[in-house]
């Protein structure tokens, strides 16, 4: 495109100095026309700038690099120029001696042909370059209309394939959250060996650093999970003994909560209170702690709970037996703070201890 609009601009600036050239052929035809009409040749200075405006323009056209068919053109209208100015020069020679008629004779006979001859060369220079110019341009156009082209067919292919590039990404990115969705599903299903299988060993992106910390929060979290499947079995065990000490006290044990529900209570207890050991009724425990001895006892608990302060009670009857009763608070540290979660009633059966107490004192 750029040789050939180069070429354009060469052809181009060559019809623009025929142009000009056929134009200040016309202008000293003219004057000449003027002298003979006015008689009057003494302003001769339109002529000769004419005379060196034509001249340069001849020597700007010689000077390109011309075709041998435009060489000549341009050599023969410098030999038809040349002898156009000499006829000139002869007419306004005559014209200033006033010999009007020979400088009509040399216009009408020799500077009109030679005005004919210089006019029809100039006309065939400027039908070349005309030519030229015209395939030149059309030549341009089509290298241009043909480079339009082929970007418009680069953006396409490039659009494409980026569209290719984008769809095989989308892909990757789903299969990826896919794979990381399905060990999220099964993780929370309870599968907790569940983990992202495929991450490539030079994924470095956002999703292959999401599944490395997938798979290390699941690693994590199943390793708590086991400490916590552990401590949940060794306090199991730990209640278990717990309640099976509680279970073997002589005493009456009975435990309450922060608001003073009874929460557990050991055979020895309900021996006392006269329950079903094999099945104990927390209700029937409530009823009978609605009246006697029992509602004292929770009255104590309650207090206990709201002072943190231990009770010994040192004797009560019920059922015609005689007790001794101990409660303390369970008390939690909470910022160096003790915070009452309840409270434990031991109870013991003193009857035969008083009994005997009362006899003894009697016989002595």
């Amino acid at each position: 495109i750029e040789k050939s609009s180069s070429e354009l601009e060469i052809h181009y600036r060559r019809l623009q100095n025929v142009l000009s050239i056929e134009v200040d052929s016309q202008y000293s035809s003219n004057l000449v026309r003027s002298y003979l009409l006015t008689q009057n040749p003494t302003d001769q200075s339109a002529f000769d700038q004419e005379a060196i405006a034509l001249d340069n323009n001849l020597q700007q056209l010689s000077s390109d690099n011309l075709k041998a068919s435009e060489a000549k053109s341009v050599n023969d209208y410098e030999n038809t120029s040349n002898l156009l100015k000499g006829t000139e020069l002869l007419i306004l020679a005559d014209v200033k001696q006033k010999s009007i008629g020979e400088a009509e004779n040399l216009f009408n006979l020799n500077y009109e042909n030679q005005q004919v001859q210089a006019t029809d060369i100039v006309s065939n220079l400027v039908t070349s370059e005309s030519s030229s110019v015209s395939i030149l341009f059309q030549k341009n156009q089509q290298e241009v209309n043909s480079a339009q082209r082929n970007l418009v067919i680069t953006l396409i292919v490039i659009i494409l394939l980026a569209l290719v590039f984008l769809y095989l990404i989308s892909l990757d990115i789903a299969d990826s959250f896919g794979t990381l969705t399905n060990a999220a599903l099964n993780f929370a299903q309870g599968n907790f060996d569940a983990r992202v299988a495929r991450i490539p060993s030079h994924t470095k992106d956002e999703i292959g650093q999401l599944g490395e910390i997938f798979n290390d929060m699941a690693e994590e979290l199943k390793q708590t999970l086991r400490k916590v499947t552990l401590r949940s079995e060794e306090l199991s065990e730990e209640k278990a003994r717990f309640i099976s000490s509680i279970n073997s006290l002589p005493l009456g044990f009975i435990m309450t909560d922060e608001s003073n529900e009874i929460l557990n209570i050991n055979p020895a207890m309900q021996g006392m209170l006269g329950l079903d050991e094999a099945k104990p009724d927390l209700q029937a425990i409530k009823f009978k702690a609605t009246a006697g001895s029992l509602l004292q006892l929770l009255s104590y608990s309650q207090k206990v709970i709201d002072t943190n302060n231990p009770i010994n009670v040192h004797e009560m009857s019920h059922g015609g037996r005689l007790f001794r009763a101990f409660v303390i608070p369970v008390v939690v540290l909470n910022n160096s703070d003790k915070q009452s979660i309840g409270a434990v009633i031991l109870v013991e059966d003193v009857t035969e201890e008083r009994v005997m107490a009362r006899s003894k004192d009697e016989f002595f």
